[in-house]
C-alpha cells in the first residue's frame, strides 16, 4: 500500500481488503473507512508451520519461538497493523491499535462470518460467469 494506491487516490472506492491493510491505507488518506456488511465477512487465519521435509527444522522452531516472544509478537503486530493472537503481547501493544474499532470484531459479527469453504465445480463456475460479467 502506497500513496499511490487506488484507493488512496481515489480510482477505487470499495474493495475487499484485510484489515490491517485499511489501517495502512488510512495514514494516506484518514477518510478511508473499513466496513463489515451486516452479512458478514469472510474470517482467515495464518499459520507459521514447518514442512516435514524441512531441512532445519531445529532453526525453523527457534524463529516461530522467537516471533512469539511477546516483546516480538507485538512489534510484529505494530508492524503488520494487526493484533496478536498472543495475549502475552497485548501489553507491549499500542493502545493506538488495542483501540482501533478496525480490529475489534464484535461476536456478533464474528457469529455472522464464515471461513472459505471449497467450492463445488458448479458453483465456480457460476462465479466466474457472473465475474466474467462485472468486468466487462
Amino acid at each position: 500500500m502506497s500513496k499511490n494506491s487506488r484507493l488512496v487516490t481515489g480510482q477505487v472506492w470499495i474493495p475487499m481488503m484485510y484489515s490491517g491493510d485499511v489501517i495502512f491505507a488510512r495514514k494516506f488518506h484518514p477518510k478511508i473507512e473499513y466496513l463489515i456488511p451486516e452479512e458478514g465477512t469472510n474470517l482467515w487465519v495464518d499459520y507459521l508451520v514447518v514442512m516435514k521435509s524441512s531441512n532445519n527444522k531445529d532453526l525453523a522452531m527457534a524463529f516461530i519461538n522467537f516471533l512469539n516472544e511477546p516483546r516480538n509478537a507485538a512489534r510484529l503486530a505494530t508492524y503488520v497493523h494487526y493484533l496478536s493472537p498472543n495475549t502475552a503481547a497485548e501489553k507491549f501493544l499500542p493502545k493506538e491499535l488495542l483501540d482501533d474499532p478496525i480490529l475489534k470484531v464484535t461476536p456478533d459479527q464474528l457469529k455472522r462470518s464464515e471461513f472459505h469453504k471449497k467450492l463445488s465445480p458448479e458453483a465456480i463456475k457460476e462465479y466466474n460467469r457472473i465475474f466474467a460479467r462485472v468486468v466487462r
